[in-house]
């Protein structure tokens, strides 16, 4: 009755409806409160308190019409994820023909344009037709040699300075660019590499290469890591490293594996990844594992991956990473590590006693290419 009460509340059913729904629930606490009494009155002989069975009563009572009104909410849910699925291939296809149409109108606009083109040059030809030369132009006999010198001048400049300043700023660029160069500023041993979102979408088969790099970095945890339940930590130096992305395709992808995967973050971002969230304040700095994960979440997981926030603007719980097994670190290809980041880092692998493996993100097509071979 408190699951169909709970349902015609959100439906907005008329009031008749939801009050005779009301009545045979009041009639209902009213009977069962009559055999509390009863039974209290017959056994109170024994020892029995009565208020202690009448807030028992009223305990269970609340229970059950909360959790009536929770498994409502779970299924409005459920039938609106479903509904969500349904409409994502109708977005696409909207998608699609939205870029025929513009296909086809850049056509036509080209279409339209070379016949006013070809209009123009033919009412040119007829009007020079109508010219006639009067005095005929002297051209030399001889083509002057300083000519040929000039244009091999320019061949020659034009071929120099376009490598002497792609050779400059190669040699001032120091950013970490390369896996090599990662591995040997940091000193960590490099996991994996993953290219910038946007430009992996736009890679064919993009959805194979992503599933490839993320077995490249799951093959370093398999040999490091033998416990029966595996906590990995996703850390880095500075924010906006991509750690979220990384842990959420790491996740999808034990998941398709068969695993029990789930990830804590420490900010809410919609998904279909399993996901648990958590308020970085002054009580996380003391928090264990159980302190922010449900316990039976916990229990039921066969890989915890965490996200810390970035080690240089804030502090983190000791009791909390020491309950982790590995760690990896996620740093952007495009930036220069610093003293900073080296500091920060030794903190945390002194502190943890965990040493990270290297995942260098946003990386160029070539340098995933050294890891998975020609793409294309």
């Amino acid at each position: 009755l408190n699951r169909q009460l709970a349902q015609y509340e959100l439906e907005k059913r008329t009031f008749e409806q939801t009050a005779a729904i009301r009545q045979q629930i009041e009639e209902l606490k009213t009977s069962l409160n009559r055999d509390i009494i009863e039974f209290s009155t017959s056994a109170n002989s024994s020892g029995v308190n009565e208020k202690m069975l009448e807030e028992y009563f009223n305990k269970v009572v609340s229970y059950e019409e909360s959790k009536a009104r929770l498994k409502v909410l779970e299924t409005r849910r459920d039938t609106a994820l479903r509904q969500y699925n349904n409409y994502i291939p109708l977005g696409d296809s909207l998608n699609r023909l939205q870029r025929e149409i513009d296909i086809n109108r850049e056509a036509y606009l080209s279409a339209i344009q070379s016949l006013n083109q070809s209009k123009m040059r033919q009412q040119d030809q007829q009007s020079l037709s109508t010219i006639q030369v009067i005095d005929k132009p002297n051209y030399p006999l001889v083509a002057e040699s300083k000519r040929k010198i000039l244009i091999l001048l320019g061949l020659v400049i034009g071929a120099i300075v376009p490598v002497s300043i792609i050779l400059l700023m190669a040699y001032f660029d120091k950013s970490i660019k390369t896996p090599q160069h990662a591995e040997q500023v940091t000193g960590l041993r490099l996991s994996g590499v993953l290219p910038e979102i946007k430009k992996l979408n736009s890679y064919k088969d993009a959805d194979v290469i992503a599933d490839s790099l993320s077995d490249t970095i799951l093959k370093s945890l398999y040999i490091t890591d033998t416990h029966s339940q595996q906590r990995i930590l996703i850390i880095s130096t500075r924010a906006s490293e991509g750690k979220t992305t990384i842990g959420k395709m790491l996740c999808e992808r034990l998941i398709r594996k068969g695993k029990k995967c789930l990830v804590v973050v420490p900010y809410m971002e919609m998904g279909n990844w399993s996901m648990i969230t958590y308020k970085v304040d002054p009580s996380f700095y003391q928090a264990k594992a159980e302190d922010i994960v449900p316990v039976e979440k916990l229990n039921d997981t066969d890989v915890l991956i965490l996200e810390l926030p970035s080690l240089i603007m804030h502090d983190y719980p000791v009791d909390l990473i020491r309950q982790f097994h590995s760690a990896f670190l996620v740093c952007n290809a495009n930036r220069v590590w610093t003293k900073a980041d080296q500091t920060a880092l030794d903190s945390f692998t002194k502190i943890s006693g965990i040493t990270p493996t290297l995942i260098l993100n946003e990386v160029d097509k070539d340098v995933v290419e050294e890891i998975l071979g020609k793409l294309f």
